[in-house]
């Protein structure tokens, strides 16, 4: 009988420690806050974060909490006239944060933990290029396309990818499993992309005149064994492998 006691005072000891710690652990969260912060004759931005499309109107204030163990990537639509996409919440970048602040503007995305301070971290993919009567000219000057594939397993958190030279930077954006990110080259110079899967990170040469000059296209298959480049889409040759931060 005594000894019954003792275990049922010992298995309350137990759960009280633990409780209290569950509980702490749940609390821990972070909240990402959507502000558009956009005239109001923009109209309806379609924002997207979780594979779920929300319709927000200039002046809206959009919140969404969610557990602080993956990245974020949200990806905006302004009326079908420009699209961009920018890292929301990172675990490492905004480590013990609880809100993090996102402001969609004319010019592009911008990022604060205090609504004071804020960060641009990319701007429009088109900018208003169409408009201005920009865009058919710019698909002129492009000599050849870069594509980056994420090859990475089923299930697997987004990549972020971005590919610049000395004069072009196209900007990074979140790229799903089995997704085709592509940037045009617009002069012969070298170009380089840079990966962020997770804690893996690279960064390599994705054009170079003198090995790809000839070609209208490279690909690139990005696994989590490496960097595979090929000019067809069918023969891969492996050129790096990822580094961890």
């Amino acid at each position: 009988m005594a000894s019954s006691k003792i275990l049922a005072f010992l298995f309350l000891a137990i759960f009280c420690s633990i409780h209290p710690m569950a509980v702490a652990i749940e609390a821990i969260t972070v909240t990402i806050h959507i502000i558009i912060d956009l005239p109001e004759s923009s109209g309806i931005t379609r924002t997207d974060c979780i594979g779920e499309e929300w319709k927000l109107k200039p002046g809206e204030h959009f919140e969404i909490t969610r557990w602080p163990d993956r990245h974020y990537i949200c990806k905006a639509d302004q009326n079908g006239t420009k699209q961009g996409s920018w890292l929301a919440f990172d675990p490492l970048r905004d480590l013990l944060r609880s809100d993090v602040f996102c402001s969609i503007r004319e010019d592009g995305f911008y990022f604060s933990y205090d609504q004071s301070s804020w960060l641009k971290l990319n701007g429009w993919d088109q900018a208003d290029q169409a408009r201005l009567g920009k865009q058919e000219d710019k698909k002129k000057q492009a000599i050849a396309t870069i594509h980056v594939i994420n090859a990475t397993p089923n299930g697997s958190q987004p990549m972020l990818v971005r590919c610049s030279s000395r004069f072009t930077d196209h900007g990074m954006q979140g790229v799903q499993v089995g997704e085709d990110y592509q940037c045009g080259v617009e002069e012969k110079s070298l170009y380089y992309c840079e990966a962020l899967w997770g804690r893996y990170i690279a960064s390599w040469h994705a054009f170079q005149p003198r090995r790809d000059g000839t070609h209208k296209a490279v690909f690139w298959l990005v696994k989590s064994q490496g960097f595979f480049h090929s000019w067809d889409n069918s023969t891969w040759v492996k050129k790096s492998e990822w580094e961890t931060e």
